[in-house]
């Protein structure tokens, strides 16, 4: 584990540039990362006070994901964020939410895969009611 994740800094610059007035609107202060595979893989732990936020680099693809404070941060295993392990893809929260599943979809598969700031843009207005459903 490299805690100051110097070997996927590119990603956590990246990825808080996108999700920035988010974080800061919600109080997410990052906690704790992980890296591996020379940082082809990340975890960055955030902490806010309602819940924790997770952002993730994996096989190239990047998402962020709410949880309790008490989702576990696995660093030694495939992390699935449909909720089995306390942790829940904002986009997936968002269909839930909207209840336009498909519609979400097709429009993020027009978008490059990648697009933490078009995920941003999803959470303008949204975030703060997906933070409750931690309370």
């Amino acid at each position: 584990m490299d805690s100051n994740c110097a070997t996927c800094q590119g990603f956590i610059n990246y990825a808080e540039h996108a999700l920035q007035r988010h974080l800061q609107a919600h109080q997410f202060v990052r906690q704790q990362c992980d890296a591996q595979h020379g940082g082809r893989e990340c975890l960055v732990l955030y902490r806010s006070p309602v819940c924790n936020g997770l952002l993730m680099l994996s096989d190239g693809e990047y998402s962020f994901a709410l949880g309790r404070h008490t989702a576990p941060f696995l660093t030694n295993q495939h992390l699935k964020l449909d909720g089995s392990q306390g942790w829940y893809n904002v986009l997936d929260l968002l269909d839930q939410q909207a209840n336009q599943l498909q519609r979400l979809w097709h429009s993020f598969n027009r978008h490059k895969s990648n697009d933490l700031a078009w995920v941003a843009k999803q959470l303008d207005g949204k975030l703060a009611q997906l933070i409750t459903l931690f309370n």
